[in-house]
């Protein structure tokens, strides 16, 4: 996990506590990296699904 937190985009990242930086072994090494490829639309669509499956459980 450290390695997700030596990553500023992943820091910054408005769905970090979300994605939590993806895998590990992936983002080791990098800091450059983003599971989502950057794209805010990939974000955008994570954070309606993760709503939608909080409101369809309750």
């Amino acid at each position: 996990m450290a390695s997700k937190f030596k990553n500023p985009n992943c820091r910054h990242c408005r769905i970090f506590p979300l994605c939590h930086g993806g895998c590990t072994k992936q983002s080791m090494g990098s800091t450059d990296y983003c599971m989502h490829n950057f794209d805010d639309d990939e974000k955008d669509s994570i954070v309606t699904n993760r709503i939608l499956l909080n409101v369809t459980s309750c």
